[in-house]
């Protein structure tokens, strides 16, 4: 076996023995220019293994994150809807906290187009129905307020 041939099957054991992949080593084992095979990968977007399992480890707890916090809007919708539909500042106020922290975990996912369509499409709704749900208890509490007013001016 040559000397060639040796630096090939060496570089193959490395990795197979869990050897960290670089461009070194992948140059040894394809035959090729070590500079030649960075700036592929550079031209081309490729990922290092590790740096995509990290990337997905990170995704799945983002939706975790996401999930449990999407969880907490809902229960606090649905306990004003049963104290009909009244809501008071610091559960406002905490609703209006969770959904930005939502949004911004969300802009935080890598994002694939058709996915973050769906996303937003979905936010919207979310938000629609809680922009509504305010809607109405402002409208209530308005014509609460004037009930009070004209009262008022009555007993004068």
């Amino acid at each position: 076996m040559g000397a060639k041939a040796e630096k090939v099957w060496a570089a193959l054991r490395a990795l197979y023995e869990g050897e960290t992949v670089g461009f070194g080593l992948l140059a040894q084992v394809a035959e090729m220019n070590e500079v030649r095979l960075q700036c592929r990968a550079e031209r081309e977007g490729w990922i290092e293994g590790g740096a995509l399992a990290v990337q997905r480890k990170q995704k799945g707890r983002l939706l975790k994150s996401i999930e449990k916090l999407e969880g907490q809007v809902d229960l606090l919708i649905e306990g004003s809807a049963e104290n009909e539909g009244r809501i008071d500042k610091a559960k406002l106020d905490l609703l209006n906290l969770l959904l930005r922290s939502v949004e911004k975990l969300k802009e935080m996912l890598p994002s694939e187009p058709e996915k973050a369509k769906l996303r937003v499409r979905d936010r919207d709704v979310r938000v629609s129905k809680i922009l509504q749900h305010l809607d109405g208890r402002i409208s209530e509490l308005a014509r609460h307020f004037a009930a009070a007013m004209v009262e008022a001016d009555r007993s004068k």
